[in-house]
C-alpha cells in the first residue's frame, strides 16, 4: 500500500499499512441532522495514531486550528470546520484509539471511493432503522454490491 493524506489546513491523515480501513453508509439520525442530508459516507475506526496535526502531533480528540467540537449525544463529539462549516470527525468515548472522518473530506489520486486505501461495507446501512427517507434508504441498499463492481 502506498501513503494516504488527508490535509485540512492543519490536520493530515496518513496511511502506511497494508490492512485496508472500513468505509461505510450511516443513515442515523444524529448524521442526518449535522449533515443536513439522509446519508453519510465515513471511513470508519482510523487510529488515532494516523491523524496527525502540522505540528506532527497526533489526534488527541482535542479541537485544533479551525475545528471546533460539539457534543452530539452523550459519548459523542463531531469535529467541525469553524470557518467552512464542514463535518470532518465522529469521535467517540467508548472507542477512544480510533476515530471516523467524514467520507466528504477526502481526496484520493484514485477516486472518490478511495478504494487503495478503504474496503467499503457493501452489505448495509448503518442505522437503517433511523432512516427518515425509507425509499431512498431501500434504494441505497439494494445497491451496494455495486460499489464492488464499480
Amino acid at each position: 500500500m502506498g501513503k494516504f493524506n488527508l490535509r485540512l489546513q492543519h490536520v493530515l491523515l496518513t496511511y502506511f499499512c497494508s490492512k485496508k480501513w472500513e468505509a461505510g453508509i450511516c443513515a442515523c439520525r444524529s448524521c442526518r441532522l449535522s449533515f443536513s442530508q439522509s446519508i453519510v459516507a465515513w471511513a470508519l475506526n482510523v487510529p488515532h495514531d494516523r491523524v496527525v496535526w502540522s505540528n506532527g502531533s497526533v489526534f488527541d480528540g482535542t479541537p485544533r486550528q479551525s475545528l471546533k467540537v460539539f457534543k452530539s449525544s452523550g459519548d459523542v463529539q463531531r469535529h467541525f470546520c469553524s470557518k467552512c462549516g464542514a463535518s470532518v470527525f465522529y469521535d467517540i468515548a467508548k472507542e477512544p484509539e480510533t476515530v471516523d472522518v467524514a467520507f466528504g473530506v477526502l481526496r484520493a489520486k484514485d477516486g472518490s471511493l478511495a478504494r487503495s486505501f478503504f474496503e467499503w461495507d457493501t452489505e448495509k446501512v448503518h442505522h437503517l432503522e433511523d432512516a427518515v427517507d425509507k425509499d431512498l434508504l431501500t434504494l441505497v441498499k439494494d445497491n451496494l454490491a455495486a460499489l464492488k463492481e464499480v
